[in-house]
Formats: structure tokens, sequence, C-alpha cells
């Protein structure tokens, strides 16, 4: 990682490390948090970080964390280039090497994707590869080609076996796409897989969950969550609601912080610049609807949820692609100087390395 610990005396960055990961173990091998979410990102965890004696193999979980963080931010330069009517695997292009290090540096997918592993860290992949297949489809209108709805099809059956905000990204995708559906009758298919990958996750999460937890006790368990749930007392229940809204604003603000002043100067030379407007096209549109609506509908539905700073990471995918669009219009008409770009993403990295260095280390 391109950071060191500030406390004096000996390196202490293995044994951090180490401690971090062993804390974080702890969280991963228990039953409370297995039922919490759905099970693939736990798989992954007992498949590729324990030894054959159940021992945490720390290096492989680091070493999976810097690769799902790498192959994200890929998905971030491969979004940008897309909106901004490239070819991915082009020449490269300057605005979306922009969106990739905004992406790579922000403290919230360096602290809980580079160091931390979680059920979001490997959602997170799925995520940004579901929002990129649909608007690939939906940009090229591929509607009836197998091959982008087979590989959009198996994204959102891996996302929805590992976070339940697949299931909230996928219920979101189907309305739209039922609205659309009657202005443009092409849209049939792609609810069709949609609806139907949805249903096979459900079954298929049922059924783990049943056998997993050992079957009967496990219906028994869920009717008295679902009456404890029911029980509860509604008054506590609103008021922690401005808490649970407050919560996430300050998340945002803290691991999001470099996105701020990069965003606030783009915007100035953009409203500088009198000849130029925020103007969304269909396919911005198309992006927010993808990447932005399913997150707000999951703060609505799972507020106490995605309260918790770990959720950040969804909303860090669309705000890093959006500054490397600003940034594709401005440099379009030359009108932000290299030296500036550089400064820039100079600034995001120190901002991130404070904040990290400030919260966490």
């Amino acid at each position: 990682m391109p950071f060191v610990l500030w406390e004096p005396g000996a390196n202490l960055w293995t044994e951090t490390i180490e401690m971090i990961d062993h804390t974080n173990a702890s969280f991963l091998e228990s039953s409370a948090s297995r039922l919490g979410q759905p099970p693939m990102a736990f798989w992954l965890y007992d498949l590729l970080a324990q030894d054959g004696e159940g021992k945490l193999r720390v290096q492989a979980l680091f070493s999976l964390n810097l690769f799902l963080h790498a192959l994200s931010a890929f998905l971030v330069y491969l979004t940008t280039t897309l909106l901004c009517l490239r070819k991915g695997l082009g020449p490269t292009y300057v605005p979306a090497i922009v969106a990739t290090s905004v992406y790579l540096f922000l403290p919230s997918t360096l602290w809980f994707q580079g160091i931390i592993y979680g059920p979001e860290t490997l959602a997170q992949v799925f995520f940004i590869g579901s929002v990129y297949a649909s608007l690939k489809l939906w940009m090229r209108r591929k509607f009836v080609s197998l091959k982008y709805l087979f590989w959009y099809g198996i994204l959102l059956l891996c996302f929805a076996l590992t976070s339940w905000f697949g299931f909230v990204f996928g219920l979101v995708v189907a309305i739209y796409s039922i609205y659309r559906w009657k202005r443009d009758q092409h849209y049939a298919h792609f609810v069709g897989v949609t609806m139907l990958t949805l249903l096979l996750s459900i079954l298929l999460l049922i059924q783990g969950k049943y056998y997993q937890h050992g079957g009967l006790s496990f219906i028994d368990y869920m009717i008295q969550k679902l009456s404890q749930q029911n029980s509860l007392d509604r008054q506590a229940y609103l008021l922690g609601i401005p808490n649970n809204v407050g919560t996430s604003l300050i998340n945002y603000i803290i691991l999001l912080a470099p996105v701020i002043p990069l965003a606030c100067t783009l915007a100035y030379f953009v409203v500088r610049n009198r000849g130029m407007k925020f103007v969304f096209t269909r396919n911005g549109l198309r992006f927010f609807g993808l990447a932005a609506w399913p997150i707000i509908t999951l703060h609505c539905l799972l507020l106490s949820y995605s309260s918790q700073g770990f959720t950040s990471l969804y909303m860090a995918y669309f705000l890093s692609v959006l500054v490397g669009v600003f940034y594709h219009k401005l440099h379009n008409i030359k009108l932000l100087p290299l030296k500036t770009s550089l400064t820039l993403l100079l600034i995001c990295l120190g901002i991130s390395l404070v904040v990290l260095q400030t919260l966490y280390i």
C-alpha cells in the first residue's frame, strides 16, 4: 500500500495488518455475520483464506483484497470509456485514468476493499460489472445477444448471492426495464433475464441457508427473528432514522473526502466557461439510474445497514466515474491544463492518506 504508519518506533505495518486480518476473520467466522448476509463472500473466504487446519492465511486474504481492488478499478476505467464513447481496450484515455486514480485512492476503497474483506468487498466487483454489462447492453441495444445477456445474468446472480444490495439493484433495474418495455418491446428479454436471475438466487439462498444452518432449526431461527422485528418499538425506530441519516452523511463526507474538492474544482471550470452547461445525455441518465438510484433505494429500504461505512464503496464507484466524465467534457475543449489535472490528483491522494491515517491506522 502507498502509505506507512506515522507512529514512532519499529515498523508496525506487518503487525497492524495481521491484527486487522484476525479481527476481520473473527467477524467473518461468526454465525451471526453469516446469517446476516448471503453466503458467497464467506464461501470465498473459507476457500482461500484458511489452510487445511482452519488457520488464517493472512497473505492470501490480503492478496485477494488487492486483486478485487484492482479489478474494480479496471471496471471503473471501462465504464468511463464506455460513457465517453471510447474503446475500453483501445489507446489509453486520460479521463478514464483520472476516474480510475480517484477510485483507487479514496479512503473508502483503500480501507474497505484494499485492507478489510467482507461481503461488500466482493459485491463491489459484481455491482460494477452488472452496471457495466447493463450499460453496454442498453447503449448498443444488444437485447437479443446471448453473450451480453449471459454475462449480465451471471454477474447479477453472483451479486445477489453476495449481498442484499444485489436484490435491490435487480429490482430497481427490473422496474425501470418494465417501464421502458411499454415503449420498446426489446426490453422484454432484459426484464425476463433479470426476474429469472433474481428468482433463481432466492431459491439458491433458501436452500443454501436451510442446509448451512441445520435444516428446520434455521426456519425456527428466522421465525424468531421476524417476530422480534415485528415487536420492535416503532417510536424507537422512528427516532433512530435521523441518527442513521446523519451517520450516512458523515461517512460519505469523510470516506469520499477527496471527491469533494475535485468535483468543486471541475464544477468551477465548467461554470467559468459560459458556453458550456451541465447537460446529462441519455447515456448519462442511464448510468445514474443504474449506479446511483439503487444506492438511494438501499438507503430508503435498509437505512440502518446502509449507514455503515462500508456501503460508501458503492457511491465511490458512481462519483469516480462522474469525475472522469466531467473531466472528459473539460478535456475536449482544452479548458483544464495538464498541470492542474496532476495537482488535483495529488491533492486527492494527499487527502485520502490523511483521512486513512487519522481514522483507521
